[in-house]
């Protein structure tokens, strides 16, 4: 419920947790499904129902959001996985990943990382685009920021840092091979 006057206290929480297991081999946790409601109408403009998740908002901070995999102590730790869905019409849907406009400040920052490998290779970040089967192949793009008034973002490519006696990483930028290979500029 919601919290009003001048007390220190917070408002309820909601949890959602589906049944575990314990001591019996093969088996798997519960799951939660959260699903919107179709719709069979042939109406241009009718659309399944939409899913939001949205962190609560404060006079300072907001609240956080957080997609998180599970835990794992012998195996693989769980995924997160966000992609559109495969559609069999004219296009699938996008999947936009971005931080809101600041009117007073600075807008929020985008990282996009691994973690640390404590015994063996760190995970590898892969940009690629689909194979396009009939058409041209369509376009990684990656640009600095726009100011109106001061120089524009920088863009920075640096290879990874190694021991003196392995040297750094090395940075590769060419074109794919083909029998009629694009110049690299």
């Amino acid at each position: 419920g919601n919290m009003t006057g001048g007390g220190f206290f917070d408002a309820g929480d909601i949890h959602l947790t589906a049944g575990g297991v314990k001591e019996t081999d093969g088996a798997d946790g519960g799951e939660i499904n959260i699903n919107a409601g179709g719709t069979d109408s042939t109406v241009a403009t009718a659309a399944g129902g939409n899913v939001t998740f949205q962190g609560g908002s404060g006079a300072y901070n907001g609240g956080v959001v957080r997609l998180t995999g599970g835990d794992s102590s012998g195996g693989v730790a769980g995924s997160v996985i966000v992609r559109s869905d495969d559609g069999a019409g004219t296009k699938t849907g996008k999947v936009d990943v971005y931080t809101g406009d600041a009117s007073g400040g600075e807008s929020g920052s985008l990282y996009l990382s691994t973690g640390d490998a404590g015994e063996h290779k760190a995970g590898d970040i892969v940009l690629s685009v689909g194979l396009s089967t009939s058409g041209q192949g369509s376009t990684v793009l990656v640009a600095g920021g726009g100011s109106l008034d001061q120089t524009g973002g920088l863009v920075t490519i640096v290879s990874g840092d190694g021991p003196q006696n392995t040297g750094s990483g090395i940075v590769n930028i060419s074109s794919s091979s083909s029998l009629n290979s694009a110049a690299v500029s």
